[in-house]
This record gives structure tokens, C-alpha cells and sequence, in this order.
């Protein structure tokens, strides 16, 4: 078995990714659970509450789009 010191850099980036990418097809332990009715409200304000952003604009501002 190797240890990490023995890796290079590039060795111990393609592990990094490929456990990132492991991780990130192990299923959302919170797939299939509903939004309560509170967040709900909240999520569908037309206006922010102070300190808030709306998710659709955060989703906005990193190019995705959201919908409810």
C-alpha cells in the first residue's frame, strides 16, 4: 500500500477527484422529502426578508434556474 507521502501531486489530485466524485453519486440522503409549508412561504416571498435572499435569485446569480 502507498502512503500519501509517497504520491505526488498530481497522484493525490486524481485521488481527491475520484472521491469527490464518488461522493457526489451516493444518493442525497434527503431525496424524495417535501419542503414543509413554512419553508414553502418563505421560499415563495415576493419580497425578502431582511438579511435574505430568494433562492431564486441566488440560483440566478450562479447561472442556474430554480423552480418550485
Amino acid at each position: 500500500m502507498q502512503r500519501v507521502a509517497d504520491l505526488t501531486v498530481a497522484e493525490l489530485r486524481l485521488i481527491i477527484k475520484e472521491t469527490v466524485r464518488e461522493t457526489m453519486r451516493e444518493v442525497d440522503p434527503d431525496a424524495g422529502l417535501e419542503l414543509s409549508d413554512e419553508m414553502k412561504t418563505i421560499l415563495s416571498q415576493p419580497e425578502p426578508v431582511e438579511g435574505r435572499i430568494r433562492v431564486q435569485n441566488l440560483a440566478a446569480s450562479v447561472g442556474l434556474k430554480w423552480s418550485v
